[in-house]
């Protein structure tokens, strides 16, 4: 019976340094990313308050896109005020930038700076299902353009513009593969 106590004991033990471990991780601002929409592995919030492009953030999708991802699992549950976990994507333009999108290139016209990147719309999703291309345009003062190279990545390109209050932090990487 002792071997069986200490078993108990031992598994208990792993249990709570494994619940810890994830609830500290939670409270530092930590978050883990196993898609393809930036590299995988542990990222980390940082104290950069206001997102430049190229910068990584993790955002909340805005309402609506949060449903529809839920609704046809393209993301799970969590702490999102839609219902998701946060995604974490590439910030491709800030406020006051054009945003065009013309086949497959999407057009960023940033103060003096023109750029462009290859972009991939999905008409369908994997399953078949629409998908409907974001427009684009001028952003307002509090917008932002997240996105990802992932041909298949949930990001701007479906739902357009993320409002910076939905951008809970710039994050860096903490380890990736």
């Amino acid at each position: 019976m002792r071997v069986h106590k200490k078993s108990l004991t031992g598994v208990l033990a792993v249990t709570g340094v494994l619940v810890a471990v994830i609830l500290a991780a939670h409270w530092f601002g930590v978050f883990y990313n196993d898609t393809p929409s930036i590299p995988e592995g542990f990222w980390y919030s940082t104290h950069k308050i206001t997102p430049e492009i190229g910068d990584f953030v993790a955002a909340c999708p805005p309402a609506f896109a949060a449903k529809l991802a839920l609704e046809r699992d393209y993301l799970p549950a969590g702490r999102c005020p839609g219902g998701t976990v946060p995604l974490l994507k590439q910030v491709y333009a800030t406020p006051f930038d054009l945003v065009q999108i013309h086949s497959d290139t999407l057009h960023i016209q940033h103060g003096q700076h023109a750029m462009t990147r290859p972009t991939h719309i999905l008409k369908h999703d994997p399953e078949g299902r629409p998908l409907t291309q974001a427009t684009g345009g001028v952003l307002s003062s509090s917008q932002y353009w997240l996105g990802s190279p992932c041909p298949i990545g949930f990001d701007s390109r479906y739902f357009g513009a993320v409002q910076r209050e939905n951008i809970i932090s710039v994050i860096r990487p903490l380890f990736t593969w």
